[in-house]
């Protein structure tokens, strides 16, 4: 079975999931194999806006986003780029810094805590 390789955004405030996409100071970018974070870095925001962010996010080859409120227009934006985006998020975020599994993380239900589901899937292999 072929170990699967994961790229995430989560715009932040402080330790926590910003409470809008376009409204954050800075993104954590995760990279996650299997389900472990294995590298992460901070990008710094300097008065992009929410659109420049996304597009950045997409040449980057990020894969998911986790985040507070986004705009519609921006979330189907990014779907129809192959993103996925998990919004509705009001979590905190010092499990990153200590290899907390990634699985949690793209399970992630909305709008509230943490728990097991199914990962997020390519919708094009399921029909959906």
């Amino acid at each position: 079975m072929e170990i699967q390789r994961i790229k995430l955004a989560i715009p932040l405030f402080k330790d926590r999931v910003a409470p809008h996409f376009g409204a954050s100071s800075r993104i954590l970018l995760v990279m996650a194999e299997g389900q472990t974070v294995q590298q992460e870095a901070t990008w710094e925001l300097k008065g992009e806006t929410a659109v420049e962010i996304a597009r950045r996010l997409i040449d980057l080859g990020v894969q998911g986003i986790i985040c507070g409120g986004i705009q519609r227009f921006l979330k189907e934006w990014l779907v129809k780029k192959g993103v996925a985006v998990v919004d509705n998020q009001k979590i905190d975020y010092p499990a990153a810094r200590s290899g907390v599994p990634i699985g949690n993380f793209l399970n992630a239900p909305r709008g509230g805590e943490l728990n097991p589901r199914p990962p997020l899937a390519d919708k094009s292999a399921s029909g959906g």
